[in-house]
Formats: structure tokens, C-alpha cells, sequence
């Protein structure tokens, strides 16, 4: 049978003063509480935040870039829609009836109207993007400050 050599220490002070060396920090460089986990995970972590915190911010950047034009050439497209049918509306009021000119003005007022149905569903698709948006900033914001906020301290 093995045995062990184990002091303990009944104060709490020595007991605290005499940690052993080969254990690991509980907190990793941005201020987590990350216990048991290895130093080079640790570091990996860093590096993987360091990398997407940047990255995160320019996606939203150019996601909100992308979305304005996105949003203003829908709503061009509906005022466009908009106009031809109801300038095609009127001609083919005006044309005799069962004609091949009139029915190709009937032709285009129904994908005129057809137009306008499909940007009204990019702006609803806008919409919900901006709310799913919204959600995920809410969550992931209050972490990146955090982490901006510890790396400001750590560099003064």
C-alpha cells in the first residue's frame, strides 16, 4: 500500500500563503473566471477574441452599410413598380379591350404589381434581420466591453 506524505495546515493563512506552484492562474488574461482549463487554452481563447472582437465590429459595419443600400434599392424598386402600374393601368383603360396591346399593358401592370409584393417582402426580411440583430448585439455587447474595458486597463 502506498502511502502519502500530506501536511495540512490548521491556519487559514499558511494554508493560503503555500500554494503550490505548478497550478494554474483561475483567471485568464481578459479577467474570466476560467478555472481548470490549461494555459495554452487560455491563450488560445485570447487569440481567438482578439481576432473576432475586430472582426465582429466590421461585420457590423458593413452589414449596416450593406443593409442601407439594400433597403433604399427595394423601396426604389417599389416607387418604380408603383409608377408603371399605374401608368399601365391607365393605358390599358384607355386601349380597346381584348386587344394584343392591351393585354401586354395588363401584363405589365400585373409585374409591376408583382414587384411591389416582392420589395414589400425585402423590407419585412430587413425588418426581422434588424431585430435578430438587435438580439444578438444585446448579448454579445455587454462581453466586448468587458473584454475592451480589461484590455484598456491592462495596457495603462
Amino acid at each position: 500500500m502506498a502511502s502519502f506524505n500530506c501536511a495540512v495546515s490548521t491556519d487559514p493563512v499558511t494554508a493560503i500563503n503555500s500554494t503550490d506552484s505548478t497550478k494554474e492562474k483561475s483567471t485568464d488574461d481578459v479577467g474570466f473566471h476560467l478555472p481548470n482549463i490549461p494555459l495554452w487554452t487560455k491563450w488560445a481563447l485570447v487569440s481567438i477574441i482578439s481576432y473576432v472582437i475586430p472582426l465582429y465590429n466590421t461585420a457590423l459595419r458593413v452589414e449596416g452599410e450593406i443593409e442601407d443600400v439594400v433597403e433604399v434599392f427595394a423601396e426604389d424598386v417599389e416607387k418604380v413598380a408603383v409608377l408603371v402600374d399605374k401608368v399601365a393601368t391607365k393605358i390599358a383603360d384607355v386601349l380597346p379591350e381584348d386587344s394584343i396591346i392591351e393585354n401586354d399593358f395588363v401584363m405589365v401592370e400585373y409585374i409591376s404589381e408583382e414587384f411591389i409584393k416582392e420589395s414589400e417582402k425585402v423590407e419585412q426580411f430587413i425588418n426581422k434581420v434588424d431585430d435578430i440583430k438587435e438580439k444578438i448585439e444585446n448579448k454579445v455587447e455587454p462581453y466586448i466591453e468587458k473584454w475592451e474595458e480589461d484590455k484598456e486597463n491592462k495596457s495603462k
